[in-house]
C-alpha cells in the first residue's frame, strides 16, 4: 500500500461513502457504503478502479489517518481539506476512529457464543464475502437478490464458519491483486511493436484474448473471459475502456486474468462446501 485508507461522502450523492485505499501502481480499492438509517452503513460493492476515474468524482474527505507520512488535515484524492480524525463533525467521522464491528451487539454476540471464540471482523466479512460468492448460494436465491440485500446464513459449527472464512480470505487477495500466486501470471502477452487497443475479442478454439490482430493474451479459459462482476465481463469491459490506446499496462492485466481464473478454482472449492452450510444454517442476517 502507497497511502492510508481514507473515507470519502459524495457530494452529488449524500450518504455515499467509499473507502479508499491506494494500491500500488495507479489502482485505487474502494468499499461503497449507502446509509441505511439509525447510524448505520450497508456494504454495497467492492471494486479495484483507476484512481484518475475516481479523482473525476465530486468528493469531500471525511477522515485520514493522523500520521507522520500524511497528517490530518493534508489534501485528499479530490485535493480537499481532510479534518482530523475525531474533530470532523460528522457524526461517522469519529465513530470510525475506534475499531468495532458494524453489526448487531445481539448477533456478534451470538455469534461468537455459537463458535465458541472470538470471530474478528476481518474474519467476519471474510466469510459473508464468500458466501454471496457461492455460485449455489447466487443460483437458489437469485430471484430473492434481484430485488433485495441479501440475507447471509451462519452455520452452527466453528469448522464450516472457518472454511467459508479462509476462502473468503482468499477472494479478498485476489480482488485487492495482493495474492502473491498471481506472479508468475496464468497467462502471457504475446506480439511484436507497439500494442494499440483495436478491437478486442475473444478467440475461444485458441484460448486467446486479441487485442488486435497481432497482438494477445494465452492461454485464457472460456470461463474466466465470460466471468462477470457488478453486470460488467470483466475481461472485455478492461480493453475496451483502453480502446484506441496503447496497451501499457499488459502485467496488470495478467494478474487480473490469473486472479479471475484462480476465483474459479475458489468457486469451485465454495460450491462442495455449500451443502454443509445448507444442512446447519439456522439463522440468516
Amino acid at each position: 500500500m502507497l497511502e492510508p485508507a481514507r473515507i470519502f461522502e459524495s457530494k452529488q450523492e449524500p450518504g455515499r461513502w467509499l473507502y479508499v485505499r491506494e494500491l500500488r501502481g495507479s489502482r485505487v480499492w474502494v468499499a461503497e457504503f449507502r446509509e441505511v438509517g439509525g447510524g448505520r452503513l450497508s456494504l454495497t460493492e467492492f471494486r479495484l478502479q483507476d484512481a484518475v476515474d475516481l479523482e473525476a468524482e465530486p468528493l469531500e474527505v471525511k477522515w485520514t489517518p493522523a500520521d507522520p507520512s500524511r497528517p490530518a488535515g493534508s489534501a485528499g484524492l479530490s485535493g480537499g481539506e481532510a479534518p482530523s480524525p475525531g474533530s470532523s463533525s460528522n457524526v461517522y467521522a469519529t465513530s470510525w476512529t475506534e475499531r468495532r464491528p458494524n453489526l448487531d451487539p445481539e448477533i456478534w454476540a451470538s455469534l461468537t457464543a455459537r463458535m465458541g471464540r472470538p470471530v474478528s471482523p476481518e474474519e467476519f466479512l471474510a466469510y459473508v464475502y464468500a458466501v454471496l460468492y457461492t455460485p449455489a448460494y447466487r443460483e437458489k436465491y437469485a430471484e430473492f437478490l434481484r430485488v433485495d440485500f441479501p440475507r447471509v446464513p451462519l452455520p452452527e459449527s466453528e469448522s464450516t464458519f472457518s472454511a467459508f472464512a479462509g476462502e473468503g480470505a482468499r477472494l479478498i487477495e485476489l480482488h485487492t491483486l495482493e495474492a502473491s500466486d498471481l506472479v508468475p501470471p496464468s497467462a502471457r502477452f504475446y506480439g511484436e511493436g507497439a500494442a494499440l487497443v483495436e478491437k478486442p475479442r475473444y478467440a475461444a478454439d485458441e484460448q486467446r484474448i486479441y487485442i488486435n490482430k497481432t497482438h494477445y493474451f494465452e492461454p485464457v479459459s472460456p470461463e474466466a473471459w465470460s466471468c462477470r462482476i457488478g453486470g460488467y465481463q470483466v475481461l472485455e469491459k478492461w480493453l475496451k475502456d483502453r480502446k484506441g490506446r496503447e496497451l501499457t499496462e499488459a502485467e496488470q492485466y495478467m494478474k487480473i486474468i490469473t486472479a479471475i481464473e484462480k476465483t474459479l478454482e475458489v468457486q469451485t472449492r465454495l460450491n462442495e462446501l455449500w451443502s454443509l452450510l445448507e444442512a446447519e444454517a439456522v439463522t440468516k442476517i
